[in-house]
């Protein structure tokens, strides 16, 4: 079966570290035990077994409380494992890795399948029915109060949906064939809940909604399954629909509950005069599962001091040991000291200590121009704050270099009143190198409150502000909230959950928390904020986004004259390219004052660019204003496309809905096709969502979509 990829990690690596999760834990000493993990094959909706890859999300906290941010082990929470048709787990990567404290007692907390996780819960939704392995949700949480071992632990999952099933066989006046090409479809079921990885409790949606079940032909009649959300089902009618458009409708005994880890065997035989009848169930244990296991960490604390003795001309690889080495390498590189050429090791886990960090590399003209290799290593308590009239904040600067393995958490706040150009990240402001395997945990907040009439720009990514060179491997795990005070036209905020801006290539990189964006114009995206070409080159490179994925929301807020907003892209223009991407956000946008406001599930303006596969399963809704020109546009792929702009093999399961302003354009693959202007919308793409119709602008006459490419080839 292909499985599409779900976000990615949310972890801090710890190899020796010392844990102040709450007071009973302060300064608890972590050991280099790794956290080792068995399974056996699992049960599931799919083959019966584990699928090769299975994304496991891991939780470590101490044994005296339950799961919370006071209990949390030093930030292990949400780590990646992955499952293998063997049995193993193992994790995603080397910065999954888990670590027991040296004497604390520890207990696990895990689910599958892996996703954003916002107060210790997972939002569940069950409407898509088609992604049937992607809703078995599995919980486990009986490892409890272990101490360090170098034993593998057994967690045993327990699946916390209700499975039901329907055998709908050929009764009087009904005949075998009448069967072939039926659907069932359960009426007014609660289809979205959050579930508890604290408590194991559901929290159920308020909005019954029609689901309709997966059904396969067998040799004793027609089978239709449902994972479903536990929940009284009193209300919920079954409707079989034949083919010949015959519909026949059933409701459950009125005392009827699908209860959390339970199959429902219903059977219906279809007879001619059927109307409405009760259904009664055999109720049976789904079969329980068990799965694995995680890592910790040491950290220093900085005094604010900064130390160079480390650092020898003639050396080629240099290692820092202590802040006050990181500390001195900033020192270096903002007095004109590249280090081109040269390599920088982590040896160990930096604290910061929450003391206003000055970038390496604080400006242009004294960039980072070596290797810093981190090494999985963790650099805690970041304070990225911008410093009198310099306009970039993070842990480096501008850099020509390549950064590479580190985890960066702490804060981040870029606010001035000062320059009207902001840029940042928390691993670095500006990359003209390469980031590769970074993961960003710090919360970063972005304001611009210059006043100006000139341009002011904000570019704010949870891994870099502003791309010319290429990001790999990489993840974010901070929030990221922008504002401009500015209103007008020269306004801008571009902000993207891995870079605000992208002119170059960023590949395989996941944005798993949400973004909001207020005032000015906007342009905002799961990965990038705005892709675009750089023309500092010769022959200039064109921005590239491949292999990537998006599991937050895009919210704008108040934007004001022009506002994008994509589960991948904002605004996605001069040649860029996407390419085997997923979003599973969604994206709320709305406008205040302007003109026109676009939001797709993949880009929100494609302007002379080119989709050229991808997936969304986000929702997408877009409010715009009242007046003569105002548009709002809203497409399950494409808000807006023009200039040339090219849509292939893309895949829409979510919902576009735009509203309020005079031009409203809703469609599921794209909101407005600008065919005037060359912009192609191919029937090789597939639309699962709603709107059916594909282009927002089309007519009965013209449905603006090019039958030259297809699916099939």
């Amino acid at each position: 079966m292909n499985k599409l990829v779900l976000g990615g990690v949310m972890a801090l690596v710890m190899c020796t570290a010392l844990s102040s999760c709450n007071d009973d834990e302060e300064g608890v000493a972590m050991s280099n035990v790794e956290v080792r993990f068995s399974s056996q094959i699992q049960t599931r909706v799919v083959d019966n077994q584990w699928e090769e890859g299975d994304e496991i999300g891991i939780f470590m906290h101490y044994s005296n409380g339950a799961l919370s941010d006071a209990t949390v082990v030093d930030n292990v929470s949400n780590f990646k494992y992955l499952a293998s048709t063997t049995g193993n787990i193992t994790p995603a990567t080397d910065l999954d890795k888990m670590y027991y404290p040296v004497s604390s007692a520890v207990s696990f907390v895990a689910y599958y399948p892996f996703d954003n996780v916002e107060d210790y819960k997972v939002r569940l939704d069950v409407s898509n029915q088609k992604r049937k392995s992607e809703i078995d949700f599995l919980y486990s949480n009986n490892q409890k109060n272990v101490q360090s071992t170098t034993s593998a632990l057994a967690l045993n999952f327990e699946h916390k949906m209700s499975k039901v099933i329907f055998t709908i066989k050929a009764g009087y006046g009904i005949s075998s064939a009448d069967l072939t090409g039926l659907s069932l479809t359960l009426r007014k079921a609660v289809t979205e809940a959050t579930f508890s990885l604290t408590d194991a409790a559901f929290t159920l949606g308020t909005e019954a909604l029609d689901v309709k079940a997966l059904t396969t032909e067998t040799t004793d009649g027609v089978k239709a399954e449902s994972i479903m959300i536990p929940q009284e089902c009193n209300n919920v009618a079954i409707i079989v629909s034949l083919a010949s458009g015959k519909n026949f409708m059933y409701t459950l005994s009125s005392d009827q509950k699908w209860l959390s880890g339970k199959s429902y065997n219903y059977e219906i035989n279809l007879t001619d005069k059927t109307v409405n009848a009760s259904l009664s169930a055999s109720i049976t244990d789904w079969t329980e599962g068990e799965v694995g296991n995680v890592e910790s960490v040491t950290s220093q604390a900085w005094s604010g001091a900064n130390n160079t003795s480390w650092y020898a001309p003639d050396l080629s690889a240099m290692t820092l040991f202590q802040p006050e080495d990181l500390a001195g390498l900033a020192k270096l590189v903002n007095e004109g000291n590249t280090f081109e050429g040269k390599t920088i090791y982590l040896s160990a886990d930096i604290d910061l200590n929450n003391i206003e960090w000055t970038p390496v590399g604080n400006k242009e003209e004294t960039p980072f121009k070596g290797t810093f290799v981190g090494g999985g290593h963790q650099i805690k308590n970041l304070n990225a704050t911008l410093k009198g009239s310099y306009n970039m904040a993070g842990l480096f600067g501008y850099s020509e270099g390549s950064i590479q393995n580190i985890l960066v958490s702490g804060s981040c706040k870029a606010e001035t009143d000062k320059v009207g150009l902001i840029y940042t990240g928390s691993i670095c402001s500006i990359n003209y190198g390469k980031i590769e395997g970074c993961r960003n945990y710090v919360n970063i907040t972005g304001r611009m409150a210059f006043v100006s009439d000139d341009q002011t720009n904000i570019y704010v990514g949870g891994i870099t502000g502003l791309n010319y060179g290429t990001i790999s491997a990489s993840q974010n795990y901070g929030s990221i909230s922008v504002e401009n005070i500015n209103t007008n036209e020269k306004a801008y905020i571009h902000m993207g959950g891995i870079s605000g801006g992208n002119s170059n290539l960023i590949t395989g990189c996941e944005n798993t928390r949400n973004l909001i964006a207020r005032n000015s114009q906007v342009r905002a995206g799961g990965i990038a904020g705005l892709t675009s070409a750089n023309t500092k080159l010769n022959p200039p490179v064109v921005g590239a986004i491949v292999n990537s994925t998006n599991i937050g929301d895009i919210i704008v807020e108040t934007s004001h004259n022009v506002a994008s907003a994509g589960g991948i892209v904002g605004r996605h223009s001069s040649g860029a390219t996407i390419e085997s991407v997923t979003n599973k956000g969604n994206i709320n946008i709305s406008l205040t004052a302007g003109e026109m406001v676009y939001g797709g599930g993949l880009v929100g303006q494609l302007d002379s660019a080119f989709v050229y596969s991808g997936n969304n399963q986000g929702n997408i809704t877009v409010v715009g204003i009242s007046g003569d020109e105002t548009h709002a546009t809203a497409g399950g792929i494409v808000g807006y496309n023009i200039n040339k702009g090219e849509v292939h093999q893309a895949i829409n399961s979510g919902i576009a809905e735009a509203s309020v302003a005079t031009n409203c354009y809703s469609g599921g693959i794209a909101g407005f096709n600008k065919t005037d202007d060359g912009a192609i919308v191919y029937s090789c793409c597939t639309n699962d969502g709603i709107p059916a119709r594909w282009i927002g602008n089309a007519t009965a006459d013209d449905d603006l979509v090019d039958d030259t490419e297809h699916s099939d080839e």
